[in-house]
């Protein structure tokens, strides 16, 4: 059962409250004013053409959700063609899936994706930091989401979104809200960062374990020689060493027509990489099914049941997602099956495929992709059909107990997510006083 965020009592509710007078907003504290969005604030509509990378640019990625915090990227951002300015003291807001509450508030002049509408609250209304907190507010986010139009791409239109009622007190108090909320936000987030910090530790020791248990084995005592395979080292005495194409069959996908896609129900299911991104071993459910009749017709060739998945070609491979196919399936070009010969059990293979990093055996190009090849080649130790049985069960369960503890923490991540989301909803739209 959900939990119910509450507020500690120390929130008390503004004296008297009058009606807003529109469909979007709630009532609100008497002293407040209301006004529509555009008459509080001014649209940015300043274009800069830039023909190269510039370090001042701004990406939806350079900002984290629900936050407003600016991101590093991994990879240099590649500006558009056409990009918005901004200046210190706007607001910007996304417009592309809303829902994400990308708001950010800039401390320096700079150029930014024409994603994010770049609006300037007006000195004599509203202070920045205010209208930044009014944008995360739950019910502001809803208004907007629900108001996008594009299935695959949603976006708000600013039309719609500068009609929306704003309510605000005076200034004095605006500066008032925002300092408390800076303060509590930020100690929700400095809880919240810790606890992430536990997960990635808690993935982390996962890894270990089964990097462990499938190269050294569950024996601690077990006699080690040498593997004659230098990434490898020493393995217990017994193993054997074979390169992976003579221990699995590999399967690449089909080319899959936009024109076919789409149906949620069929004969079999035709995964795409987006159909393995979810936690868990097994891969359960598509979004697209075809029928048999198509499968002939297309010439599609069926992966196996019990075969592993993962991602052979773009930005995806360093996520390094690996899911089981539980019945007969399809999947696209941009997908590889891997099943056994025999020499490996089922349950084992799973395994082993988490320690194998896709990364290590990318071809330089513009667009990362499985050097096949190499993989292929490549030189891995396993024991015998026993010892792979023990080593499988060994790891289902105690890979099974850090998942739940990960899943524990994570939820308490999401209910103080969820506190803050109200803290913040309810202190800007006059439902508590500060």
């Amino acid at each position: 059962m959900a939990k119910t965020i509450k507020f500690k009592k120390q929130h008390k509710k503004y004296p008297e409250h009058k009606d807003s007078g529109g469909e979007w907003s709630e009532d609100i504290p008497n002293d407040w004013l209301i006004d529509k969005l555009k008459h509080v604030s001014t649209l940015r509509r300043e274009k800069t053409s830039i023909e190269s990378t510039s370090s001042n640019y701004l990406a939806l990625e350079n900002i984290e959700s629900f936050t407003g915090k600016y991101i590093e990227s991994e990879i240099e951002q590649e500006p558009e063609s056409v990009t918005n300015e901004f200046h210190k003291g706007d607001v910007l807001f996304n417009k592309l899936r809303p829902y994400l509450a990308k708001v950010f508030l800039p401390d320096s002049d700079g150029i930014c994706t024409g994603e994010l509408l770049v609006i300037h609250p007006m000195a004599n209304k509203l202070i920045p930091k205010f209208l930044f907190y009014r944008f995360l507010s739950d019910d502001f986010l809803s208004t907007v989401n629900n108001s996008t139009y594009g299935a695959k791409m949603p976006r708000a239109n600013w039309e719609f979104i500068r009609n929306i009622l704003i309510g605000y007190p005076e200034k004095e108090n605006q500066n008032a809200i925002a300092s408390y909320l800076d303060q509590k936000t930020s100690l929700i987030d400095q809880i919240i960062e810790k606890k992430r910090k536990l997960i990635d530790l808690l993935k982390e020791k996962r890894t270990a374990v089964i990097n462990k248990a499938v190269t050294k084995g569950l024996d601690p005592q077990a006699k080690l020689v040498d593997s004659g395979v230098e990434w490898i080292g020493k393995v217990p005495q017994g193993w054997r060493v074979e390169k992976l194409k003579y221990l699995f069959d590999f399967q690449s996908g089909d080319g899959f027509p936009d024109e076919l896609q789409g149906q949620d129900s069929g004969d079999i299911p035709f995964y795409k990489v987006s159909d393995i991104n979810e936690e868990g071993k097994y891969v359960d459910k598509s979004a697209n099914y075809v029928s048999i009749a198509t499968v002939n017709e297309m010439n599609w060739h069926l992966v196996k049941e019990n075969s592993i998945l993962l991602a052979k070609i773009g930005a995806a491979l360093s996520k390094n997602h690996r899911k089981v196919t539980q019945r007969q399936a399809c999947i696209d070009n941009n997908m590889l099956a891997i099943s056994t010969k025999g020499k490996i059990l089922v349950g084992y293979m799973y395994w082993i495929w988490n320690v194998i990093n896709a990364t290590d055996f990318i071809n330089i190009s513009s667009v990362p992709s499985i050097n096949m090849g190499v993989l292929k080649n490549h030189l891995f130790p396993f024991p015998d059909l026993g010892e792979q049985e023990k080593a499988s069960k060994y790891l289902d369960n105690e890979t099974a107990k850090v998942d739940q503890i990960i899943k524990q923490v994570e939820c308490s991540c999401n209910l103080l997510q969820e506190y803050k989301s109200s803290l913040i909803s309810n202190v800007v739209t006059g439902k508590v006083e500060v």
